[in-house]
């Protein structure tokens, strides 16, 4: 139903974020501790984004078996939303 793949996505998400958390430690050092707030900022779009893009996966296999829905709208809002998602990646692509 796509959680495997959801779920197996984390970890690759979880590298990435850590390699980036490296690589900024090392270009801004000791300065880092003054710009918190970016950091956090950064860290909270970066996981936004993330499910965002692959959150998809997980909530079209719970549609196809009707294990969830919007008790006011019905599925609608999760298929949109759902696809929605391969059409912004194949925008990114070009």
């Amino acid at each position: 139903m796509g959680e495997f793949a959801f779920f197996m996505s984390q970890p690759l998400a979880i590298t990435v974020e850590d390699f980036v958390q490296w690589a900024w430690w090392k270009v801004v050092g000791e300065q880092g501790s003054k710009m918190r707030r970016f950091e956090t900022a950064v860290g909270s779009i970066w996981m936004l984004v993330w499910f965002s893009l692959t959150l998809h996966l997980y909530i079209r296999g719970l549609l196809e078996v009707e294990v969830i829905r919007d008790w006011i709208l019905d599925t609608d809002p999760l298929v949109i939303g759902a696809s929605l998602t391969p059409r912004i990646l194949e925008g990114l692509k070009t």
